[in-house]
């Protein structure tokens, strides 16, 4: 099964890290934390992704042994086992 993964993501963007100072800086420190915890959430976020198009290769043509949740293609019909 294949999933065209170049999709172009509407409401998510990786973050932009902060540049270093050259000595340690507690103040950098928390701007790097809080930086990567905004960013695990919108990863861990249920917000539907909105996008541009998506691909799907070589779908399965049967159900037979798929588990629940997954794709596959009847006649051209795309398809969810339930």
């Amino acid at each position: 099964m294949g999933l065209g993964v170049n999709m172009a993501l509407k409401s998510f963007a990786s973050p932009v890290l902060p540049l270093p100072p050259t000595d340690y800086s507690a103040q950098y420190l928390n701007q790097i934390v809080r930086t990567l915890n905004q960013y695990f959430q919108q990863l861990g976020s249920t917000n539907p992704i909105e996008v541009d198009s998506i691909l799907l290769r070589n779908l399965p043509t049967s159900a037979t042994g798929l588990p629940v949740g997954s794709v596959w293609n009847n006649a051209g019909v795309l398809n969810i086992v339930p």
